[in-house]
């Protein structure tokens, strides 16, 4: 494994982008967090496609759609629901609470992390891109490569697809491919490769 910074990009950074993402994907953004959220993207650090710009603008330019885009795809049961917890894809039954939300649970107590969200399961992508970018803001080479290819990585491609193909909203295509780029990113400059794990959804 490397151990060198993501050229360009510092790790500060590419937590602050992991922060944005992750907390537009737990809830569709309030009307105070619009004007900051439009900002950021215009400091965006790494290309954007015209596509991808024009979809967050977009996006952000309707809340009220943009809140219902959020339910549809994390929360309402229904045909575009996309799970958010990592062991409904790696567990054979699709359970919420299967072998790798335990191993993450176990993982997370090891960094002596205190859950953020009031979640049915640990393993929320949210609540893991907050722990992985706060170990970034630490410099936790290690921990973060073990988050990376033990914890998110093995299935978190999955459900960034799954997202980028929904007809549901441009807005969160645009963040699901967002999101890939910044974890692709880390994945390649410090030579990590992800567990290998069957997945079932």
């Amino acid at each position: 494994m490397g151990t060198e910074v993501p050229v360009g990009v510092s790790l500060a950074e590419r937590a602050a982008q992991l922060r944005v993402l992750a907390w537009v994907l737990y809830r569709a953004p309030g009307q105070d967090a619009l004007a900051a959220l439009a900002e950021c993207v215009e400091g965006w650090p790494d290309p954007l496609t015209p596509a991808q710009r024009q979809a967050w603008q977009e996006g952000l330019a309707q809340p009220d759609a943009l809140l219902l885009a959020n339910e549809q795809l994390f929360w309402v049961p229904g045909s575009q629901r996309l799970s958010p917890f990592g062991s409904v894809y790696t567990d054979k039954d699709n359970l919420t609470w299967g072998e790798s939300a335990q191993a993450w649970q176990r993982f997370t107590m090891a960094q002596q992390w205190q859950p953020m969200l009031e979640c049915a399961a640990p393993d929320h992508v949210t609540e893991q891109l907050l722990l992985l970018a706060t170990l970034l803001e630490q410099g936790n080479v290690e921990a973060c490569s073990a988050l990376l290819c033990d914890h998110l990585m093995p299935w978190v491609p999955r459900f960034i697809a799954c997202l980028d193909e929904q007809p549901v909203s441009r807005f969160y295509q645009a963040v699901a491919q967002m999101l890939d780029t910044v974890l692709q990113a880390l994945m390649a400059q410090w030579s990590l490769s992800a567990t290998a794990m069957p997945l079932y959804r």
